[in-house]
């Protein structure tokens, strides 16, 4: 805990000299809504619906290139369908596909430092974003929906930072001072979500995500 707070202090600080140098090009804020799923080693699981939010600045004003640093929070998670059956008919066994048997959710604290290649079409902007993402585990819930079972904080059993990469691509215009930015960004870990029991799991996560930035 006390490395990353002393790694946002360290992006805050660079942000700062950043701005007094006169280097910031923008800063806003984004919102993303997507899928989330778990590789795992020993256990199959499917896409769970997951939110985010970021604040962000974008430093260096060239036309080809800049720099955006963000901070805010991601949900992550997964959920097990299970092939179960319902009775016995004329000898067979009746089943009933794509019951969720569980679902696992997990809130995270993130920061990260992407570069962004972009590649200027009249008005617009095409961009890549690429780079390095550290999460911090806020809350892990773990809920038997079959059972109808109440959701149980297993925050405990988990691995507290993550570390990850982001890939995305989107176009950018300008309205004004205002900057507005749809993109399809991907989240993957290279940390394990588990830190304990012989399942491990590793979170991959897909988005479209609106930016909004002003030029300041």
């Amino acid at each position: 805990m006390n490395s990353r707070i002393v790694g946002f202090l360290l992006v805050l600080i660079a942000a700062f000299s950043c701005s007094t140098a006169g280097v910031i090009r923008d800063a806003g804020i984004d919102f993303g809504a997507g899928q989330s799923f778990e590789m795992g080693y020993f256990d199959e699981t499917y896409n769970k619906f997951a939110i985010s939010s970021d604040l962000f600045i974008e430093l260096l004003d060239l036309d080809f290139f800049s720099l955006r640093v963000s901070a805010g929070y991601s949900q992550k998670g997964s959920e097990k369908l299970k092939r179960t059956y319902s009775k016995i008919e004329n000898g067979g066994i009746v089943f009933y596909d794509s019951i969720v048997d569980y679902s696992r959710k997990s809130d995270y604290l993130t920061t990260g430092i992407f570069l962004k290649p972009q590649f200027p079409i009249g008005s617009m902007r095409l961009y890549l974003l690429i780079g390095p993402r550290f999460d911090y585990l806020i809350k892990r819930e773990y809920t038997e929906k079959f059972l109808d079972g109440d959701p149980e904080d297993v925050t405990s059993n988990a691995q507290r930072t993550i570390f990850g990469m982001t890939l995305g691509v989107g176009y950018e215009f300008a309205k004004g001072k205002f900057i507005l930015s749809p993109s399809f960004v991907t989240d993957f870990d290279f940390t394990e979500s588990e830190a304990e029991y012989d399942e491990s799991y590793k979170n991959f996560k897909y988005a479209i995500v609106f930016s909004v930035g002003y030029r300041l």
